[in-house]
């Protein structure tokens, strides 16, 4: 292994959750005058080393070593974080000892199993901050639960960033028999929360999800706006948004296009306005023992 003396300087913004590939010594210097950061994890793996950190204020990161692993140089925004490195980041970042905290999937491409991001938190607000593109596994073995990225029992949490969550449904749509079968298991939701309160969803792309794109259970107190919710008209049961036992859940400026219902509601739900939101094919809201 060579180690290459090359100096990289990267922004570090309000607890930025930094993948990197760095090795040897000492990994981080801060420029003078800025604020401590702490160390989440540093995850020795065949692809590379990933380098996650969390902190607060404004400041850069001095990167003093780039490692050269495997005969190629390993880049910053395509280093692979796997679903034990997110729940590392997240574990910290929802522990932060105060005020807010963010988690960041910096830009590239990142392969995530089935993965839980729970709470209760000690910080007042988690951001999940997703630059990226986090894609699912395409095999429905991986998936021993009703959803991959689950969001459970959190009071206060913003997802929001540009990126796209990609569900690798296209191979797994074939084991839907959900028309046929009444016994049915439905195929996993790309997006879950589960008791979340005062939760903002904001810019995030959904694409061809196995299941729901997203599935709100037991929340209160949520803003989406401005998704983008996108899978094949013939892609079944691949609803944008279901919602049950949810209170105050308000979907707007958002565009939903996908095979199943756009929006339902089911039983146990109050106040779900949507404003401004674009629809097709199939129905905007369905409504089903309220």
């Amino acid at each position: 292994m060579t180690i290459s003396q090359e100096k990289m300087t990267t922004p570090f913004i309000a607890g930025l959750t930094v993948a990197a590939a760095a090795l040897a010594g000492k990994l981080v210097e801060e420029e003078e005058g800025t604020f401590p950061f702490g160390l989440l994890t540093l995850n020795l793996a065949g692809a590379g080393v990933n380098l996650l950190c969390i902190g607060t204020g404004e400041r850069s990161l001095k990167f003093l070593y780039w490692a050269k692993l495997l005969s190629r140089r390993v880049r910053m925004a395509n280093v692979g974080m796997n679903a034990a490195a997110f729940v590392q980041a997240w574990n910290a970042a929802c522990h932060h000892p105060g005020g807010n905290a963010k988690l960041v999937v910096p830009p590239g491409n990142y392969k995530l199993l089935p993965v839980v991001f729970q709470g209760p938190c000690t910080s007042e607000q988690i951001v999940v901050e997703v630059q990226g593109i986090v894609a699912g596994s395409d095999d429905v073995s991986d998936y021993s639960e009703s959803q991959w990225v689950l969001f459970e029992n959190i009071n206060g949490l913003l997802v929001t960033g540009g990126g796209t969550f990609d569900g690798s449904g296209r191979k797994t749509w074939k084991f839907n028999d959900c028309s046929s079968n009444p016994d049915c298991q439905p195929l996993a939701a790309g997006l879950k929360f589960m008791n979340v309160t005062k939760g903002i969803v904001k810019q995030v792309n959904s694409l061809n999800p196995q299941g729901y794109h997203m599935a709100l259970e037991r929340c209160n107190d949520i803003e989406i706006d401005g998704m983008h919710l996108d899978a094949p008209k013939t892609s079944p049961n691949t609803d944008g948004i279901h919602i049950s036992a949810s209170n105050n859940v308000r979907v707007s400026e958002s565009t939903i296009a996908t095979g199943g219902n756009c929006i339902s509601v089911d039983q146990g739900s109050t106040n779900v306005p949507v404003p401004k939101v674009t629809c097709g094919p199939k129905l905007l809201t369905t409504f089903t023992q309220m």
